[in-house]
């Protein structure tokens, strides 16, 4: 799969199509927009959010990310598979450009979008698929030192948890760089929210959002999804999936 499609295709972002009104978002879509106004949030505007990513200089580290996705370990699902991941990596690799994160980070936080969900075995709601998700990052080919991966694991862990759940689990694991997890974590979380537009009941709630960076992508996220839903029909994995082991 050459996931630099996905690029070329955001590059064509003037020919995007607006939401119509027979999409099963527009309500969500029109509701949230009004919330944004009512919060006094200016929604990002479609060529600020594909320029900033492409004129990033951070642009390099996304693509090789996408390029040498290790297709075994994901999960073979509409819903959580390769096409959320993507996504999600977008919003994020965007929301580091705002936040100016450094090159480490962003490798960090891009890493976790792409496999946090390596350890699922539905589409159900499932507390634990991070932490199974986690205990797969050591079979990963990723060059990263070992507090940048206790950081991974721990944020990857954490997403599928409540947020009460994360300053126990990073001050056990990551207690000399707790800001920098901590501010990763919400990120990952933020990002995996912004793409609820592509389940049956979408709503995004912008209260949970951490980051006002975040919130401001809500209506973008509706009509990301809805130009890319048949983009990336052709996104296909191999079948050699890793299950994880559900004994550990």
């Amino acid at each position: 799969m050459n996931a630099k499609k996905i690029l070329n295709d955001i590059k064509q972002y003037k020919k995007f199509k607006t939401l119509p009104i027979n999409d099963f978002n527009y309500y969500y879509f029109s509701e949230q927009r009004q919330e944004l106004k009512d919060l006094k949030i200016n929604p990002t505007k479609l060529g600020k959010f594909v320029n900033t990513i492409l004129n990033s200089d951070n642009l390099d580290i996304l693509i090789d990310t996408f390029m040498n996705i290790e297709h075994k370990f994901i999960y073979r699902s509409e819903r959580h598979g390769i096409k959320h991941n993507l996504r999600v990596a977008l919003y994020a690799f965007y929301l580091s450009s705002r936040l100016k994160l450094d090159r480490s980070d962003v490798k960090i936080l891009l890493y976790a979008c792409m496999y946090h969900d390596i350890g699922r075995v539905n589409d159900d709601e499932d507390s634990a698929h991070g932490a199974r998700s986690a205990q797969l990052i050591d079979r990963l080919d990723l060059k990263i030192s070992e507090e940048e991966r206790r950081i991974l694991k721990t944020i990857i862990t954490c997403h599928s948890l409540p947020d009460y759940r994360f300053p126990v689990m990073a001050k056990k694991y990551c207690s000399n760089c707790y800001e920098k997890c901590e501010k990763l974590y919400k990120l990952l979380k933020d990002s995996d929210a912004l793409d609820r537009t592509r389940l049956e009941y979408p709503y995004i709630n912008l209260s949970y959002l951490r980051f006002s960076e975040s919130k401001s992508l809500v209506p973008l996220s509706y009509l990301l999804e809805f130009n890319l839903r048949r983009k990336l029909k052709s996104l296909d994995l191999p079948n050699n999936t890793i299950e994880p082991d559900l004994k550990s």
